[in-house]
């Protein structure tokens, strides 16, 4: 019994492997981008920016469905060429109509890339610091793990970095988009 138990001891203490831990952290980056005060009033402005755009359209919507009843009730009136030509020019209003919403959605979406790819390339190069500061081996973000504990989460810590570094998100004019 000696001999396994010693047999034991010799196999677990000079055969086995040495084993090496690395220091892990988690980072929640929809967390940091929704707690940056710099980044929500970007989207607040942008927002309201979209809300005047909207009533614009309401009411050249308005102004559409309006044209359009008034060919409808002119039909008993006209003749069939006078009605083809007010539909034509009609759909061409919708047409124009619809190419400025989409290029104003274009406009919003692409504001709302540029500014998250700023932000998140800042978020990477503070984790990037912090990590290196803290040697700490591997940064998981929130869609590479399940559950973590406070102490190993560094969210917090990048929220204090960019708030001391106050980055500016600007709307980039429709004339630098197109």
């Amino acid at each position: 019994m000696k001999l396994l138990i010693k047999l034991f001891t010799f196999t677990f203490v000079f055969i086995s492997a040495p084993l090496y831990a690395n220091n892990l952290s988690t980072i929640n980056i929809e967390y940091i981008i929704e707690k940056n005060i710099e980044f929500q009033n970007f989207l607040n402005n942008l927002n309201e920016e979209q809300k005047l755009m909207n009533d614009i359209f309401k009411k050249k919507n308005l102004q559409l469905e309006n044209e359009k009843k008034e060919i409808e009730d002119l039909q008993l009136i006209l003749n069939t060429q006078e009605i083809n030509i007010k539909n034509n020019l009609f759909i061409k209003k919708v047409e124009e109509f619809n190419a400025e919403i989409k290029q104003f959605d274009y406009y919003i979406n692409k504001n709302i890339e540029i500014n998250q790819n700023i932000i998140i390339n800042k978020i990477i190069k503070i984790a990037s610091d912090i990590s290196n500061s803290q040697n700490i081996d591997i940064v998981f973000d929130e869609t590479n793990f399940f559950i973590s504990s406070d102490k190993i989460d560094i969210s917090n810590l990048v929220i204090e970095q960019l708030t001391l570094e106050k980055e500016t998100y600007l709307i980039t004019p429709k004339e630098d988009l197109f």
